[in-house]
């Protein structure tokens, strides 16, 4: 399989608020971006050195995606049945395996 390997920098950026009693707090949410080059950093900042490997295929195929609109109401029965329909259907189209799983509300966090 052919490879296509390059370096990039992350840099992630999270401000903080100090209390009173000098107990630092998240303050909104991060800020992340990528460069080639190693990035200047300042206080609330840390650069991660990425070094990638990805297959040149990857570059040849369009990037995968998916969009699952459930309608209001009741939740429709999906049984192993149809569990594997779907899942064949998506290898038929596409020399993907998937593995479908349907969970009950008892195991969802």
């Amino acid at each position: 399989m052919e490879t296509f390997s390059f370096q990039c920098y992350l840099s992630v950026t999270q401000l903080f608020k100090k209390t009173g009693l000098g107990t630092h707090f998240q303050n909104g949410k991060p800020t992340l971006a990528v460069s080639k080059n190693p990035p200047t950093t300042g206080p609330n900042t840390v650069a991660i050195r990425l070094n990638l490997e990805l297959p040149v295929g990857l570059f040849m195929k369009p990037q995968l995606e998916a969009s699952i609109r459930i309608p209001d109401g009741p939740a429709p029965e999906i049984t192993a049945e149809v569990q594997e329909n779907i899942a064949k259907a998506i290898r038929e189209a596409s020399g993907i395996n998937v593995n479908i799983k349907v969970e009950g509300p008892e195991n969802v966090e």
